[in-house]
């Protein structure tokens, strides 16, 4: 199948790897590509740079979703980043943009070797983008890793010369890490890492400055949206916790989140009054970033800013979606996506039901107790060293 669509959109068959297929350290040109969330490519960061270390000379090139092309653009261990949009395409449809994508952007480049560092159900079709790229060789994961990715990408694995069958749950770092070292290489450092300008930094002076920030002040950072209704604990909770932050702390808060987020932003800023700004759809991820690095503390649903907050190595508490002792069995190592890297508490639900409207809530991060969160926001701040 997969040498008939070779034949069909490439004139030729593609190339199927083998014994002289490029290794990480003689290959010329590499191609990676990271078409998931903004979560997943920040935690793909220290990949980036140890892939650089071990390839020095090789040009590589970086294919990412749209929505995680501004903190992609600057990474200094790339010679180019590219974005294409495949998750707000309709599924059915999305094979045809990705291969148009490849016939377009990535034929003229002959990559010795493409890397697929996702382990976890591919619902963008990046292992047929790495097919239709026309690398020699394409190393991903097998979708024999999860049942779930068996049934979601059957078939996968023929796209592939090299497909690892790495079982062990572990964090998604690890495992981005670990098909380094498949490919021979030496990872030396885990830790994460973001990138951004001066003009960014100017921007954040000039965002604090405007919201009556002192640069001495003790910012608080809340993140009370993500991109699934699973991931979302109800904004009362996080009104309360912030309330409780601002009295008890003498903190500043600032809600960050993306330009869908804007609305509920500004209902904390309204419920919270003027010590509390809004910097939802205010500022690109970059600046999110450079902003969470002068925060002395996070709080957030399982999302973007969480990770965000965690690469720029602030105290965070994530508030769990999922029920450790009973999880959604749609789950694939979702554990494998907790902060990494930085001082962290994680809150989970709680046993106790909570009804919404008369019926018990279907979904188990409505569970998470504001006490909960309050007592782990104390833990991380009585660790700070300014926190008495």
């Amino acid at each position: 199948m997969t040498r008939w669509i070779g034949r069909v959109f490439w004139g030729i068959g593609v190339p199927t790897g083998g014994e002289d297929s490029a290794s990480l350290t003689d290959a010329d040109s590499i191609l990676v590509i990271r078409l998931d969330r903004i979560g997943d490519f920040v935690l793909s960061t220290s990949f980036l740079r140890e892939l650089r270390r071990n390839a020095p000379k090789a040009r590589l090139t970086l294919v990412v979703s749209a929505d995680a092309y501004n903190l992609a653009e600057t990474c200094p261990y790339v010679d180019e980043v590219i974005a294409v949009d495949t998750a707000r395409v309709n599924p059915y449809r999305r094979w045809w943009r990705v291969l148009v994508f490849a016939r377009r952007r990535l034929a003229a480049g002959k990559y010795d070797l493409c890397i697929l560092p996702r382990r976890g159900i591919d619902r963008n079709h990046a292992t047929y983008l790495a097919f239709f790229s026309g690398s020699t060789r394409r190393v991903g994961f097998s979708e024999r890793v999860h049942p779930l990715k068996c049934a979601w990408n059957r078939g996968y694995d023929r796209l592939l010369t090299d497909s690892i069958l790495d079982a062990v749950e572990q964090h998604e770092v690890e495992h981005n890490l670990g098909l380094l070292s498949h490919l021979g290489a030496l990872v030396e450092n885990g830790e994460l890492e973001l990138w951004w300008s001066e003009d960014d930094t100017a921007h954040v002076d000039r965002f604090i400055e405007r919201n009556g920030f002192k640069e001495s002040a003790r910012i608080a950072a809340i993140a009370p949206c993500a991109s699934d209704e699973r991931k979302v604990w109800p904004p009362e909770g996080f009104i309360g916790v912030g309330k409780w932050l601002m009295q008890a702390y003498n903190t500043s808060l600032v809600v960050v989140g993306g330009e869908c987020d804007r609305d509920l932003a500004c209902r904390f800023v309204e419920e919270l009054g003027p010590d509390c700004a809004s910097a939802a759809g205010e500022l690109t991820l970059r600046q999110t970033a450079a902003l969470l690095a002068r925060c002395m503390v996070f709080v957030g649903n399982d999302s973007g800013p969480m990770h965000l907050a965690a690469a720029v190595k602030r105290p965070v508490v994530e508030i769990c979606w999922f029920d450790p002792v009973d999880p959604s069995d749609d789950l694939v190592n979702a554990n494998g996506f907790h902060p990494w890297g930085t001082p962290h508490e994680i809150v989970y639900p709680s046993g106790a039901d909570v009804t919404e409207g008369g019926e018990r809530s279907r979904l188990p991060v409505h569970r998470v107790r504001s006490e909960d969160v309050r007592s782990a926001l104390k833990s991380c701040l009585e660790r700070l060293p300014s926190s008495g």
